[in-house]
């Protein structure tokens, strides 16, 4: 039976990562350092060569499959955008500092979701239909190695809920342009609703950063 190779990228360095806002659902363009760091990335360690690129419909994602990936087939996939932080979006920690609901959501984010914003656990459950829905594009379009370019707070829930070996969702911290490579075996995955975690990325780093 075949395996499927699935290279979990986050997108490059936006300007709302440099302002250090809350930018889950919101657009917010790979910054100019963004993109150099991306370059630097590809040209130094280089990215797996993929059949289809799955992409989050947030731009920045996009933006990023198109450095990465220039020639890329990209599937976008509302399934793996970011998570929405509600009314907490485009501001800053410091911004938020006064704010009780914003502290309540610190203490205990599961049980204190900001208003308009989104619950951990449909986050979670969206993730995983996302992964699944690209899994089974691959296994009906006879694929087996893609990239899925999409968001840190994505690729931790995926790597919490079905990565092998098994970490709490803040262990998989992953810096702008730095991911993952997860196995799937299908038996594996359908029986368990696990995969293997295979080495990071890009090729031949040492860590993914915690960014």
């Amino acid at each position: 039976m075949k395996n499927y190779i699935m290279h979990l990228i986050r997108h490059g360095r936006t300007v709302g990562n440099e302002n250090r806002t809350y930018v889950g659902n919101t657009e917010s363009p790979v910054s100019e350092g963004g993109v150099q760091d991306l370059l630097a990335l590809k040209k130094k360690y280089g990215y797996p060569a993929v059949e289809a690129v799955f992409v989050s419909s947030l731009g920045r994602c996009l933006e990023t499959a198109k450095i990465i990936y220039p020639d890329g087939d990209f599937i976008v996939s509302h399934d793996i955008r970011e998570m929405s932080f509600g009314e907490f979006e485009g501001k800053t920690p410091k911004e938020l500092a006064e704010n009780e609901c914003y502290q309540l959501w610190l203490k205990d984010s599961a049980q204190n979701t900001p208003k308009g914003g989104e619950k951990p656990h449909d986050f979670a459950a969206r993730c995983c239909r996302g992964f699944e829905n690209a899994l089974m594009y691959m296994m009906k379009n006879n694929l087996t190695e893609a990239a899925m370019v999409t968001h840190g707070g994505v690729i931790m829930n995926l790597l919490a809920v079905h990565g092998l070996p098994r970490r709490e969702t803040l262990q998989w911290l992953v810096a702008n342009g730095h991911g993952y490579s997860v196995r799937v075996t299908p038996t594996l995955f359908h029986s368990g609703r696990v995969f293997e975690i295979e080495g990071m990325l890009p090729l031949g780093v040492r860590t993914v950063g915690n960014k």
